[in-house]
């Protein structure tokens, strides 16, 4: 019965990620790949000699849902009694207010939801290449989170995974990153830079709302620019919209209020609500003629009627 219901709860999951991104059927595999249930929950609340506190499944792996004694430099073990520690469970270290330092065991593929949300002292985490999965608000508001290293495998970030880590100024995504959940990487303050890896599916909206210090993207191999991805960004100053994309979706550069330099190829196809609204220094560089210009659907809340557009452009490659 635990293992029927466990699989009800993550098919559910996948049909509300999957209608939140309205993204791609790939992309949709993608979700459905992380959140699939493989293995029943056999035993919980076993303890550790070192005091993490592990579930196991019936597959003989371990997932810890906590330590009885933190301290400031928590070490994720390999194994616990032998069992490889393949996963952080939710909630394991919500608001922890001790570590500082966290270093994952060379095992853990998954980070379970909220399981290091609202952990101030949270300085650095090391991963390895095996973590593929952090889950939904694994690290919401660790606001003193400043740097991420090892994560090289990495495919999955789903939503709010690192919302409002306000010391963050740089995240480094791996090649192998897929799908990026809704507001991932909202209100991350001191964020200056991403590049986006060219086996990007999907993104979610409001990726990288509020990233006010935000000055320089590549969008990789980005289709479509979803739902306020970069609304109020406000040092962002240029935006390479690659040959790849055809839309732009609402709002999604609404207030970014230095933007200057926006180089748009000719196969985009919709520019969406309001989705280049209140960039008062906008000036367009279109790669297509005028006359394709007037083919693309700009939605209403976007109006061009000041703004410099130049066609036939030979676009900056943004790198």
């Amino acid at each position: 019965m635990k293992l029927k219901k466990l699989i009800l709860i993550a098919l559910s999951g996948v049909l509300l990620l999957s209608s939140l991104f309205g993204c791609s059927k790939s992309s949709e595999d993608v979700v459905a790949k992380f959140e699939e249930v493989k293995y029943a929950v056999v035993s919980e609340n076993n303890v550790s000699p070192d005091g993490f506190v592990y579930g196991l499944y019936e597959n003989n792996t371990a997932f810890i849902t906590g330590i009885k004694t933190p301290s400031e430099e928590v070490i994720i073990p390999d194994t616990v009694n032998e069992y490889k520690v393949v996963e952080i469970g939710a909630d394991a270290f919500n608001g922890n207010e001790t570590i500082r330092l966290l270093t994952l065991g060379k095992h853990v593929e998954k980070i379970g939801e909220n399981a290091f949300s609202d952990c101030a002292a949270l300085l650095r985490v090391d991963m390895t290449e095996n973590v593929k999965s952090i889950s939904g608000s694994a690290f919401y508001n660790c606001e003193a989170l400043c740097e991420v290293r090892g994560a090289t495998g990495l495919v999955y970030i789903d939503e709010a995974a690192f919302y409002n880590c306000n010391s963050m100024a740089r995240f480094d995504f791996p090649k192998t990153v897929e799908v990026i959940g809704n507001e991932a990487f909202a209100a991350c303050e001191s964020l200056v830079e991403i590049k986006l890896p060219q086996k990007i599916k999907s993104v979610g909206y409001g990726a990288f709302s509020y990233c006010s210090s935000l000055s320089r993207i590549d969008l990789g191999g980005l289709t479509e620019i979803p739902e306020k991805a970069f609304l109020r960004c406000s040092s962002l100053g240029k935006v390479v919209i690659g040959e790849k994309i055809t839309s732009m979706g609402v709002q999604a550069f609404r207030g970014c209020d230095k933007l200057k330099d926006v180089y748009i190829y000719e196969g985009i196809k919709t520019i969406g609500d309001s989705a280049l609204a209140m960039c008062p220094s906008l000036e367009i560089r279109y790669s297509g003629s005028e006359d394709q210009w007037q083919k693309i659907t700009v939605e209403k809340g976007n109006d061009f009627t000041n703004v410099n557009i130049s066609y036939k452009q030979k676009l900056d490659s943004g790198k």
